[in-house]
């Protein structure tokens, strides 16, 4: 007797009106790849430096995000180069970074890595653009820019030849430049 009160007590209650969806945040992911092992923390550019990247991703056909990253790296590069009196190395990096092969086993994560850096061929949307965070407190030295100007697919392919040698873009470059020949 007692579970037939309770039913009886029981009333469907009418649904409200449907709650409005949720805004689409899926661009936030779009971060190109990554390299394995690095932290990462968000950044925003505005005016030219925005408009640089943009320019600089369309034209190598990579994310403004994988750009950007590089593209930050490289001219830090540079100007690491110049304060050791190797300013004009491009060619010579570029060389180094054509002639680069796996020469070591690499793990999962930088085989991934490597082969979307091989096949960056196509942008993704414009996402949140994240930079690691050891180039963070350097970013100040840099003109924004024109740091973001640059040439976007030659950025990939030292960052490739870099990972390839187990190296930062950094390491690999500075080595590379600054190696005495003989």
């Amino acid at each position: 007797m007692g579970g037939t009160d309770t039913r009886a007590r029981l009333q469907a209650v009418s649904s409200g009106p449907a709650p409005s969806p949720l805004p689409d945040v899926g661009w936030l992911c779009e971060q190109g790849p990554l390299r394995p092992g690095e932290l990462h923390e968000t950044i925003a550019f505005g005016g030219e430096a925005e408009r640089q990247l943009e320019r600089s991703a369309s034209a190598g056909r990579v994310s403004p995000s994988l750009a950007a990253r590089l593209l930050l790296e490289a001219a830090l590069l540079r100007r690491d180069l110049q304060a050791a009196g190797a300013a004009r190395a491009d060619g010579l990096l570029d060389h180094a970074a054509g002639a680069a092969r796996v020469c070591r086993r690499l793990s999962a994560g930088e085989a991934d890595y490597l082969r979307a850096l091989r096949m960056a061929s196509r942008p993704e949307p414009t996402g949140a653009v994240t930079v690691p965070v050891r180039l963070l407190a350097r970013l100040e030295e840099l003109d924004l820019a024109a740091a973001l100007a640059g040439d976007a697919r030659q950025a990939v392919s030292w960052e490739a030849a870099a990972l390839m040698a187990g190296r930062t873009m950094l390491e690999w470059g500075l080595l590379r430049a600054l190696r005495r020949p003989g």
